[in-house]
C-alpha cells in the first residue's frame, strides 16, 4: 500500500475512465472490510453460482492441468478460473438482461468500433491476460451475438495479436451474417 501511495494518477480525477488491475484489487479490499467477507465468497455465490457457472472458481487449478500462476495482490482482478462455456453463460446472460448481469455492459468493458458497410458498429469486449494465456468475451447486444475467444503460447510469439485477429474476424463475418 506504501508503494502505491506513491504513485501518480494516469489521468487527472474524473478526466477519463482507465481500468485498473490495482483499483479492482482495492476494490476487494474495501469489500472483504465492509462485509467481512472474502471477495471470492461474494462473487461465487452472487454471480458463479447464481449463473450455474460450475467451471469456475478463484481456486487455481491443480498444477496437473499446466497452470503454476499465482495472482497474489491483485486476485480480485486477476483470479477467477473459468471454461468457455462459463464465460458464454456469464455473455448470455448479459445478452439477455437476465440475472445478476443483466445490465453489465459498460462498466469495465472495452469498446471496440468496426466500420462495416460504411456503418459503424459496437463490440463491447473484456480482455484479460495471464502470462502468455489470454482470453476475450466479445458481445453484441444490437446482434444477440456473443463469441469466447481464447489464445496461448510462449510470451514470445506474440498470442495477443492472435486474439486481435480474431476478434476482428468475429466482427467482420459474423455481424453481417446476423444481419441478414
Amino acid at each position: 500500500m506504501a508503494q502505491l501511495l506513491k504513485q501518480h494518477p494516469i489521468f487527472p480525477t474524473g478526466l477519463s475512465p482507465a481500468y485498473s488491475n490495482v483499483a479492482y484489487a482495492l476494490l476487494g479490499y474495501a469489500q472483504e472490510a465492509i462485509t467481512g467477507q472474502p471477495v471470492s465468497r461474494a462473487i461465487s455465490d452472487n454471480i458463479l453460482s447464481a449463473l450455474n457457472m460450475t467451471a469456475s472458481s478463484f481456486n487455481t487449478p491443480p498444477p496437473s492441468v499446466g497452470w503454476d500462476w499465482q495472482t497474489g495482490a491483485i486476485d480480485t482482478a486477476a483470479s477467477i478460473y473459468s471454461s468457455t462455456g462459463d464465460m458464454m453463460k456469464a455473455g448470455r446472460a448479459i445478452l439477455n438482461q437476465t440475472g445478476v448481469l443483466g445490465s453489465a455492459v459498460g462498466a469495465p468493458w472495452e469498446t471496440r468500433h468496426l466500420v462495416l458497410y460504411k456503418r459503424l458498429m459496437q463490440l463491447y469486449t473484456k480482455q484479460g491476460d495471464m502470462g502468455s494465456y489470454r482470453a476475450a468475451l466479445v458481445l453484441s447486444p444490437k446482434h444477440g451475438l456473443g463469441a469466447v475467444i481464447l489464445s496461448a503460447g510462449p510470451i514470445e510469439s506474440n498470442s495477443a495479436a492472435g486474439r486481435e485477429t480474431l476478434m476482428n474476424a468475429v466482427g467482420a463475418t459474423f455481424l453481417p451474417a446476423a444481419e441478414l
